[in-house]
């Protein structure tokens, strides 16, 4: 299983929290990246767009492409393609498989099997807390094979985590009828 680090899933607020851990299993010098956030939709909405690969894209304005490029049993394979300021691409395919963790709900690891990285780990939890309402969480560590200050990857890294998760919440409360507008304070 991943080592999940930061702040306990369950603590997650409307606001989307960051944090970051040691990359282990392997080790890697850069951290990586976390956050988590309530979301206002049921488990089953919260799912079914997270498994949503091909439109990861729509996550993260820094990435130009997302294609599913293979499925095969539990496994699916992205091909993720992002831009870079020098002129050059950074891309992977990223093998998606579900994993078991404790507390129940629906979790995916990301391993990068292809591309011009040194290393790209990406990991999803959802968790349901109660019948209209999900948990969310999304880790990320991307170590660009580019001349780049380590501490631009990293604070890129935590503004990219904070950018999917804001747009998989909305997305997922968009798709739900079950949703609570953001901006209610219930004074109306």
């Amino acid at each position: 299983m991943p080592r999940l680090g930061g702040p306990a899933i369950e603590s997650a607020t409307y606001d989307t929290r960051i944090y970051s851990h040691a990359s282990t299993d392997p080790e890697n010098s850069l951290p990586t990246a976390g956050g988590i956030v309530r979301i206002r939709a049921p488990m089953q909405t919260a799912y079914e767009a997270a498994v949503d690969f091909k439109n990861i894209y729509q996550l993260n304005p820094y990435i130009e492409t997302s294609a599913v490029v293979g499925i095969e049993g539990d496994a699916t394979d992205v091909y993720i393609r992002v831009p870079t300021v020098i002129n050059a691409y950074v891309w992977a395919v990223v093998r998606f498989r579900p994993v078991h963790v404790d507390g129940g709900g629906w979790a995916c690891k990301g391993e990068m099997i292809d591309g011009n990285l040194d290393d790209l780990r990406i990991f999803w939890r959802l968790v349901p807390n109660g019948p209209n309402e999900t948990l969310g969480q999304l880790e990320l560590l991307a170590d660009p094979a580019l001349p780049l200050p380590r501490s631009w990857v990293t604070r890129d890294t935590k503004d990219g985590v904070h950018i999917m998760l804001e747009r998989f919440r909305y997305k997922v409360e968009a798709r739900s009828p079950h949703a609570i507008p953001a901006d209610f304070t219930g004074d109306e």
